[in-house]
């Protein structure tokens, strides 16, 4: 097509010039006689003459500018590809760790090609046992390509493999298979199939990028092995939180550096897991064991990176997650920690947008991450439609418990009350969250000082497991103190008070930290102590950390009622509106300019 429009551009131009000499020629034959032109007429051929040529000029500058964008040569397709979960076809269903090991070895290995754009595997998982078109899943994706594949192991014996398909047609591209052992020859393949999957996308893989593609991780097989059960273990671990996992994790890894002691993936992984308990120096320790093995690989800045986050340090975090972005620009991972870095630990809302945008245009919109990080952003802004969005899109990801309560209170804090009874009914009506729908009819209740009804809930929820939040308390607290049980109310919250104390007032994410003095004021104004109630508040004030109003919304919650005519209150209250006020009004202003588009 492309090659069609400039032949029918130049063959215009070719007619036109023809035209324009026939016109400016000075005789001009009239039935067989030569004749002399007028002034007039030698004149409106030269008006001819320079409206052709202007018009010659449009046609070619028309056709340089608009006919490459319009049709793009085929090496110059977008190259992106999602690499679906392998399916497991082995007789034992505990092989699945194989098939998620494989499949991720080849993620990481396509991940390593600057010049494709590779979706993240969180962005995938949700079609794991999905029957669904792949043009369908494509279009969903944003992808030109799907990788998909099968693992069968039956004892040593391993059969995978993988195909390309294009996601515009739905045509198969090419199958490859691999029969052979449990093996180290399976890097070998894996390699292969991100060689031919770049190929396949005329996309440019670089002498350094080819030599790490081509690198065995390990000669030691059961090294590997136990690595990626670790990996399993940890996935689930990170759901559950359960000790007796998180044990198990560390010795399924402590044998794979015993068979193998310089095995980076399962060093890196072992960084990781201690960075996640937060024990640093641990983690410090095992990415200095990589260093003097592999001094340029890329994991050492993401983990030097991630260290830093979780331990509160975000200068020097933002200075390796930089560095990771220069040697990985393609990874939305490290956009979305660079966004959360200067949105909720260095306060710049403005610039943490910027970064989220970025994670997006990669094709994070599909990651749920992302999503829920956005949100809170939007949150600390007062720009709760945006956030409302950002909620939905996680739920229409993920439809978990907690994400439900997160919404629900995005809209307790508007005061759309029953939007937010309609949305609890609705979702609870096709989801498994009894608790935290109960939970979330409680506080819904109780923000609207219908108590009866409030406590019909809050025993629905205890009858569903419910326990004890510190959060939840203070809706509870409230109730109590509002239906003549003060002392119930009180042993409510000193207990939760000294417990948000103790989790979140030293936690490195600012929006955590003045969500839990903003909790805190409630608290105390509960208690009718309204000096620490106003000491809390006036933190928030001074340090304006990135403060979102949800559930709790300081200029509505009944809760504060005591304080609104307070002199001192009333000013806090002007000062965090007004700074909120000005930040939506200059992303509202960028939005305008096309400057951001989430």
């Amino acid at each position: 097509k492309y090659k069609l429009q400039i032949v029918k551009v130049a063959h215009a131009i070719k007619e036109i010039i023809t035209a324009i000499k026939q016109q400016s020629q000075k005789p001009e034959e009239v039935s067989g006689e030569v004749t002399r032109q007028a002034p007039e007429i030698r004149k409106s051929n030269k008006v001819k003459l320079l409206a052709g040529t202007v018009l010659v000029l449009l046609l070619v500058i028309l056709g340089i500018i608009f006919i490459p964008k319009l049709f793009k040569p085929e090496d110059e397709l977008e190259k992106t590809i999602a690499v679906l979960p392998f399916r497991n076809d082995s007789p034992d269903p505990e092989n699945e760790y194989v098939c998620n090991g494989i499949m991720e070895e080849i993620l990481t290995q396509l991940q390593q090609i600057s010049s494709l754009r590779v979706k993240a595997r969180t962005s995938v998982e949700r079609y794991r046992d999905l029957e669904k078109d792949i043009r369908n899943i494509g279009r969903e994706l944003d992808v030109s390509m799907i990788l998909e594949g099968s693992v069968r192991k039956v004892g040593d014996d391993l059969r995978i493999t993988a195909q390309l398909i294009d996601t515009r047609s739905g045509d198969h591209l090419w199958a490859e298979t691999y029969d052979g052992k449990y093996s180290v020859n399976i890097f070998e393949f894996e390699s292969s199939v991100a060689k031919k999957v770049a190929a396949s996308l005329n996309a440019v893989i670089t002498p350094q990028e080819e030599e790490r593609i081509d690198a065995i991780p390990t000669t030691e097989m059961p090294a590997h092995d136990l690595t990626m059960r670790s990996n399993d273990v940890i996935s689930k671990w990170r759901f559950t939180r359960d000790s007796t996992s998180l044990k198990v994790a560390f010795n399924l890894l402590d044998q794979a550096l015993k068979i193998d002691p310089e095995y980076i993936g399962a060093l890196s992984t072992k960084s990781m897991l201690f960075s996640e308990i937060q024990n640093y120096d641990s983690a410090l320790l095992y990415i200095e064991k990589i260093k003097k093995i592999d001094p340029e690989n890329p994991v050492i800045s993401f983990q030097k990176g991630t260290i830093y986050f979780y331990s509160g340090q975000p200068d020097s975090s933002l200075k390796y997650f930089l560095s990771n972005d220069k040697l990985n620009p393609n990874e939305p991972w490290t956009k979305l920690v660079i966004g959360q870095i200067y949105c909720y630990q260095k306060d710049e809302i403005i610039k943490g947008l910027t970064w989220f945008q970025q994670a997006i245009d990669l094709g994070g919109g599909t990651i749920l991450e992302i999503n829920l990080n956005i949100a809170p952003a939007y949150l600390c802004i007062d720009y709760y439609s945006k956030a409302e969005k950002y909620y939905k899109n996680a739920i229409s990801i993920s439809p978990e418990c907690p994400i439900i309560q997160r919404y629900n209170g995005v809209l307790l804090a508007q005061e759309k009350y029953d939007e937010a009874m309609h949305f609890l009914d609705s979702i609870c009506s096709i989801t498994a969250c009894d608790l935290q729908c109960n939970l979330g009819r409680f506080s819904l209740y109780a923000t609207q000082k219908e108590f009866n009804r409030a406590e019909e809930y809050l025993n629905k929820a205890v009858s569903a497991g419910y326990t004890q939040d510190a959060y939840i308390d203070i809706y509870l607290a409230y109730l109590y103190n509002e239906t003549g049980r003060s002392e119930e109310a009180s042993l409510i919250l000193n207990k939760s008070i000294e417990q948000i104390e103790d989790d979140y007032l030293g936690y490195p994410f600012l929006h955590y930290y003045s969500r839990a003095q903003l909790f805190l004021a409630a608290g105390w104004a509960i208690l009718g102590d309204n000096k620490k109630a106003l000491d809390y508040l006036s933190k928030i004030e001074a340090e304006r950390s990135g403060l979102y109003e949800a559930p709790i919304k300081i200029s509505t919650f009944p809760i504060f009622d005591n304080l609104r005519s307070d002199p001192e209150f009333k000013a806090i209250l002007k000062h965090i509106g007004h700074e909120k006020d000005s930040l939506r009004a200059i992303v509202m202003e960028m939005e305008k300019r096309g400057e951001l588009t989430l």
